[in-house]
């Protein structure tokens, strides 16, 4: 069965498109802008072939800046390396280089437009700044998405796998390349994350990813990086997400984890929060805002509805933009948006 939907899932992204579809899942978008400006969406990309001529099936890509040229042509798909001295990422399992050690941590601000801004830990403990998450802040740093991050612990991976199986499938089997209808999927499953607001820099001129096109950006990325990977095509039929860290969900961290990590900022382990997949502990942000929410609710064991209920009661549940809590280095202190406590 396998590999007959991957002949099928072949078939239909080299012969089915219209005027809302997406082109090739974005590769060339995403391609571009990672060697001529990460946080650009200005930046496009067209698929080319070897003399750098419009190929729909070709190995290359062209890039454009406001649709004016620029650099030279490159290759289609390259593995992207972790970027573990800004964020909270690496490659995880290796003694040598196990990464998730960043010095950088995004915390809560009331002097920015964002609510956050990035420090390093010890300025953050210094200066008793609330910490948000571990790693630079970026696209999904605001408190509103990493609350949207925590509310969906337990069925974010699933519901996220339906609706990218719904968009990346061929449309023979039912399959929807439109953007426009994933994000209408997500939204559907309580999968909240702004799509309004633009991540700033001083160079991209408000050109900036969206938290949501961060994510509906990994959905196409491993539309194009894991579409032949076995695990991957049978989510087609079963979406559902067993917790084991393997399969499909190790291709998208192999082949889309980095960028997608540069683009958002903060994901479940960068925020502290243990979620629906299995991870190695030390993976998981000591210093992230639910933190101590998370090993609350892990000594209550997910049977026991009174004590999670306790745990949701407790201040490190509340979630960053409910509040803000001090990190005394001693416990936590909560104070509500007008600062009283």
């Amino acid at each position: 069965m396998p590999s007959l939907l991957a002949l099928l899932l072949a078939v239909a992204l080299l012969t089915h498109t219209t005027a809302t579809d997406v082109v090739d899942f974005q590769q060339c978008d995403r391609q571009c802008r990672y060697l001529f400006g990460f946080y650009d969406r200005a930046i496009t990309g067209i698929r080319a072939g070897a003399l750098g001529n419009k190929d729909r099936f070709g190995a290359y890509c062209n890039c454009y800046k406001n649709n004016t040229s620029i650099g030279q042509k490159l290759k289609r798909s390259t593995l992207k390396p972790w970027n573990d001295s800004d964020f909270w990422c690496g490659p995880g399992g290796n003694a040598s280089h196990p990464g998730f050690n960043t010095t950088e941590v995004c915390v809560q601000s009331n002097t920015t437009d964002a609510q956050v801004h990035t420090a390093t830990r010890e300025q953050a403990h210094t200066n008793k700044w609330p910490i948000v998450h571990c790693g630079k802040c970026s696209a999904c740093s605001r408190p509103q998405d990493v609350q949207v991050l925590y509310d969906t612990r337990h069925f974010i991976t699933t519901e996220m796998t339906r609706c990218a199986a719904k968009f990346a499938k061929p449309s023979i089997l039912g399959g929807d390349h439109n953007l426009d209808h994933l994000r209408a999927c997500l939204y559907a499953a309580n999968i909240t994350f702004d799509n309004t607001r633009r991540f700033a820099t001083p160079t991209n001129q408000g050109h900036g990813p969206t938290c949501m096109e961060c994510w509906t950006d990994n959905i196409m990325c491993d539309s194009t990086q894991c579409n032949t990977n076995p695990s991957c095509i049978e989510k087609f039929i079963n979406p559902n997400n067993t917790g084991a860290f393997s399969g499909c969900l190790k291709c998208d961290e192999k082949h889309c984890g980095s960028e997608f990590i540069q683009c958002a900022g903060a994901n479940r382990r960068s925020s502290g929060i243990i979620s629906d997949i299995q991870r190695v502990g030390d993976e998981v942000c000591h210093d992230g805002w639910y933190w101590s929410c998370s090993q609350c609710h892990a000594k209550c064991g997910s049977n026991d509805q009174q004590c999670n209920a306790q745990c949701e009661e407790s201040k490190s549940c509340q979630g960053p933009a409910r509040g803000t809590m001090d990190d005394d280095r001693t416990g936590f202190v909560w104070r509500n948006q007008n600062g009283q406590y």
